[in-house]
């Protein structure tokens, strides 16, 4: 599901960054070279690949409640997992709930059940991408090798062949690359210009951005932005290099550089833009830009250099601020992880009153019943010298749990405040999230009384034990169950196996523990 949800969010930011030097071109053409457009390109490319992929670390933050203070944070659909309201459904208290969230979730538990079909096409569509163009590489690659002869004429620090299948200069390859040449007859000054224009490419890894251009073509091959991209950055891989070349020249070496160019044009058929390859001549309908490119080149004055640098950290940053609210705007869920919604205090306030004076009591009764117990006790045996007036003193000992996911001793995400690394925000995890396989054994950690066992939005397959002493422990995101409303389970008995039902990016179980409906941290309670 992350999967599918990040290609989707790194497709809108890097087609959006990439419309954005389209739509400034206009004013960029007249003042930057044209290896600052080359290398602007990269910046679509960049957040194509990686845009919302990047490292981040994920930090638990103690700050208290974030809310607003006329509101209680709760997880989604926590209000299910209340034994009161599961006891008395037409009771249930007014929530308010932000209606995008909802739609939302809703929206994303939907894609979720075919996002494995997608994502098979999606796999589908890339690995024959990669092969059709491999195959092409392959090919022409072999072709272009059979028979090559070694260049005697050249001095590079690159090797240099001949070869009769080569149609124009060419640097071929990224691990060892080499020089390819037409079999034509260059003067000594043509082949130094053409070896300098190949190890141009070579010395600024050209054929390095060609290949992550070609991986984010590949992931994206459904995007035409991502063709798009890639025709425009072998373009102006071209336009740089002449740029970057002729910048040293006097008007005569330019007006050779042209006629190189438009000698090896004059020699036969272009070949069409292969993987892993640079060629020095390009379409018929991009010469006369090359031309006129390399003949108007002109040194960059300081103060374009440091405007120039300005426009691309304003092009990285809207990039990032695109990225941010895309992320908000189609939020990626982490294993276990709930949105939060809101009860309206006054309805929470009333439950908690009446709560509190029923508790009140119910304490004093069981005061005053001890204190008679006491005074007969006392009565009927003076040597026992009770004070009737001391305070009775209940103590009853907290439960061990056993580990609710046998086949897995760690978790992969803990209780408490913490910064989600997708949506960037401060939320609380109610409970903890055991990885395992799906299928996995899922136990019962205390014995109880099944209260819930059903579908929870968010949560997914759920099951709710309520045990002694106002405890309830919550089961989510289960394959299947094994257990029904009113059953009673024993500690260690099997209820369900571990699944990836409800917002989840894989199989895991996500544990709760509530206290007189107030969730506690489960740790403490496992042996």
């Amino acid at each position: 599901m992350n999967l599918l949800l990040g290609l989707l969010v790194n497709g809108v930011v890097g087609t959006v960054v990439f419309a954005i030097l389209l739509a400034i071109r206009p004013i960029s053409i007249r003042l930057f070279s044209k290896t600052w457009h080359y290398y602007s390109l990269l910046i679509p490319l960049a957040f194509l690949l990686a845009g919302n992929l990047l490292p981040q670390l994920a930090i638990d933050i103690n700050t208290g409640n974030t809310l607003p203070q006329n509101q209680l944070a709760v997880p989604a659909s926590s209000i299910f997992t209340e034994p009161a309201f599961v006891a008395h459904a037409t009771e249930a208290i007014v929530i308010t709930q932000d209606a995008s969230h909802i739609a939302t979730e809703h929206v994303l538990a939907q894609l979720a059940i075919i996002a494995p079909y997608i994502v098979s096409f999606w796999l589908f569509g890339a690995v024959l991408f990669i092969c059709i163009n491999a195959r092409k590489y392959l090919k022409y690659r072999g072709l272009v090798l059979r028979g090559a002869k070694p260049c005697p004429d050249a001095n590079c620090l690159l090797p240099v062949f001949i070869s009769q299948a080569a149609h124009t200069p060419m640097l071929l390859g990224v691990i060892k690359p080499i020089i390819v040449l037409p079999p034509t007859k260059f003067s000594h000054q043509e082949l130094e210009i053409i070896l300098a224009h190949e190890m141009i490419h070579h010395k600024r890894k050209d054929l390095l951005y060609k290949a992550l251009g070609f991986i984010a073509n590949a992931l994206h091959w459904y995007n035409p932005a991502a063709y798009a991209i890639n025709r425009q950055l072998d373009i102006l891989c071209e336009l740089s290099c002449d740029e970057k070349l002729a910048i040293s020249m006097d008007d005569k070496d330019r007006k050779l550089y042209g006629e190189t160019i438009l000698r090896v044009l004059d020699y036969g058929a272009i070949t069409n833009n292969l993987l892993f390859t640079t060629n020095l001549c390009s379409p018929k309908k991009n010469i006369k830009r090359r031309l006129t490119n390399m003949m108007n080149t002109k040194k960059i004055k300081n103060h374009v250099v440091m405007l120039s640098l300005i426009a691309g950290a304003f092009v990285l940053g809207a990039g990032f601020i695109i990225s941010h609210l895309v992320d908000s705007a189609v939020p990626i869920y982490a294993a276990g992880e709930q949105e939060y919604i809101a009860y309206e205090v006054a309805e929470v306030e009333a439950e908690a009153a009446i709560e509190t004076e029923v508790e009140i009591e119910t304490v004093a009764e069981v005061e005053i019943e001890t204190e008679v117990e006491t005074e007969a006790d006392a009565d009927a045996n003076p040597a026992m010298n009770i004070d009737a007036n001391a305070d009775a003193v209940l103590t009853v000992a907290e439960p061990h749990f056993v580990w609710p996911v046998p086949i897995s001793i760690w978790t992969t995400s803990g209780y408490g405040e913490r910064i989600n690394p997708y949506s960037k925000r401060i939320e609380f995890h109610a409970g903890i999230d055991i990885p395992a396989a799906e299928g996995s054994e899922v136990v019962a950690v205390y014995m109880g009384t099944v209260i819930f066992s059903g579908w929870l939005d968010g949560y997914g397959n759920t099951i709710i034990i309520e045990h002694e002493g106002g405890l309830t422990t919550l089961y989510a995101h289960n394959k299947s169950h094994m257990v029904s409303n009113g059953d009673e389970v024993a500690a260690g008995q099997i209820i369900a196996f571990v699944g990836s039902t409800g917002i989840t990016t894989g199989p895991n179980l996500h544990f709760e523990l509530r206290q007189d409906g107030q969730h506690k941290d489960p740790m403490p309670y496992f042996q």
